[in-house]
């Protein structure tokens, strides 16, 4: 596995012929997920969310940037950043570390560096005024779809907002679930993550209304509900109770994402990629167990603010 993955970073053959077959590839699964996907959200959010950032253009790109795609374009990109000084290697298994890094040297130890070209800095305006789209689908029920820009991976305030947003949208006994589908039934369901990323993070909440009765009221009350909920948060946080249920459930989905070999690997490649420091693994379970109310109270107060706030709604056709 060290020899091919060596030689794939050193001498790849790139030709027409591949080239056009994953382009086939790649452009039905952006089909599947989000072209021919009524339900799918993500990447209007994130266009509305970043004015400025790369972050508001997916990774997989749009069909046009994968229909304009040239082997030219692929062998350019394949020589500028697949170097050794580039590039993370993660072993994970019942090996011999001696010969493993034998091993390393010998298919490794030749290849040569590259003159890796800084990334651009994006610098993302302030957000002073709330932001809303509309777009219209073939679904039965209307979605709403709130965000925040939250800060980067690795900051305090992350944490606060990751516990938070399990509070607020994790499981039927979450208070948004209690809120809107048991109290008033106005959803049919509720959800919601943090997305931790490199430069920046964003706070997502969705929730899916249930049919029936007068949609446009409907859809009202819920946005009034959500943003008063929020403005509770940013008064009084979270009870003990929900902090303590919260915290424990991340925690324990965390131990349990790195018992396989798998899981290891990915935490200790995440980690040195976003962090420059594989070792931060080690000191994220601590991280959460620094969370207070307050530490919540004080991040929702600095992100969670109406006129940072990006709202997308699905509409039925």
């Amino acid at each position: 596995v060290l020899k091919m993955e060596a030689e794939r970073l050193n001498s790849l053959r790139l030709s027409q012929g591949s080239l056009d077959k994953e382009k086939e590839v790649v452009k039905e699964e952006r089909r599947l997920r989000t072209d021919n996907n009524p339900n799918e959200f993500f990447e209007p959010l994130m266009e509305l969310v970043f004015a400025e950032h790369s972050y508001r253009r997916p990774v997989i790109g749009s069909m046009k940037d994968l229909e304009d795609m040239s082997l030219e374009d692929c062998q350019k990109f394949y020589e500028s950043y697949y170097a050794p000084n580039n590039a993370i290697l993660i072993l994970a298994g019942n090996f011999e570390t001696g010969k493993a890094k034998k091993w390393i040297k010998k298919y490794y130890g030749a290849l040569k560096p590259s003159k890796i070209k800084s990334r651009p800095v994006y610098e993302e305006p302030v957000q002073k005024k709330a932001r809303h789209i509309k777009l219209k689908r073939a679904i039965h029920a209307p979605t709403l779809v709130f965000a925040y820009p939250g800060p980067k991976a690795g900051e305090d305030a992350g944490f606060s907002l990751e516990i938070l947003n399990r509070a607020l949208t994790a499981g039927e006994s979450s208070r948004l679930h209690q809120l809107l589908v048991y109290k008033h039934k106005l959803a049919l369901t509720v959800g919601g993550f943090y997305y931790s990323l490199q430069e920046k993070g964003v706070f997502l909440v969705y929730m899916i209304l249930a049919p029936g009765g007068n949609m446009q009221k409907k859809r009202q009350r819920v946005k009034q509900l959500f943003l008063t909920e929020i403005k509770k948060i940013r008064q009084n946080a979270v009870d003990e109770k929900e902090l303590l249920k919260s915290s424990r459930a991340i925690m324990s989905d965390y131990v349990r994402s790195v018992k396989t070999l798998s899981g290891k690997a990915n935490s200790l490649s995440h980690n040195e990629a976003f962090l420059g420091d594989y070792r931060e693994l080690f000191r994220d379970l601590g991280r959460y167990e620094l969370v207070t109310k307050d530490t919540i109270k004080k991040s929702a107060n600095q992100y969670l603010l109406p006129e940072k706030s990006s709202l997308v709604e699905l509409l039925p056709l």
